[in-house]
């Protein structure tokens, strides 16, 4: 009981897979994303500030972005009502490393703020975090389709930062 509170209480755990450190990551939107919907977006991703990564819009797109450390940002439908936004990577078997990557935000989702909230939490999958049953930006979505979740918090960016010593 007592180390499952600890773990509760502690924020998100390392996963398996992420950027590595010290790389610049070229965004690419996919059709569908406002100018102020991308700004929100790249807000997500930059407000980690972790490991060297940053991240930069360079283009639009169609398809998936499949060249090392490119991140393409696409729209689609969820058939499951808790599953908003998703993270997909590509990684070669043998390293932890995210060659590409692409996160996929239900089109209904139109909302800046719940934009900026998606995308923060499936970056923070890119840098090797895990959902959790707390309370900060990784834990398990309570939110709604157009209703921003949790903050970054200051355990989420330590947790982060422990991927990258």
């Amino acid at each position: 009981m007592i180390i499952l509170l600890a773990l509760l209480l502690s924020g998100p755990q390392s996963g398996f897979f992420r950027w590595h450190s010290d790389t610049s990551v070229q965004v690419y939107f996919a059709p569908g994303f406002s100018t102020e919907q991308q700004a929100a977006a790249l807000r997500g991703m930059q407000a980690w500030n972790v490991g060297g990564i940053t991240f930069t819009r360079v283009g639009e797109t169609i398809d998936i972005q499949k060249c090392k450390n490119c991140l393409t940002l696409q729209r689609g439908t969820s058939s499951s009502k808790k599953e908003l936004a998703h993270l997909g990577v590509w990684h070669l078997v043998e390293y932890e490393w995210i060659e590409y990557a692409w996160i996929i935000l239900d089109e209904r989702t139109r909302s800046v703020e719940a934009i900026e909230s998606f995308v923060t939490h499936e970056t923070g999958h890119s840098l090797g975090l895990l959902d959790c049953d707390c309370k900060s930006v990784m834990g398990r979505f309570t939110g709604g389709l157009n209703k921003p979740g949790p903050l970054l918090t200051s355990g989420d960016r330590k947790a982060a930062m422990g991927n990258y010593r």
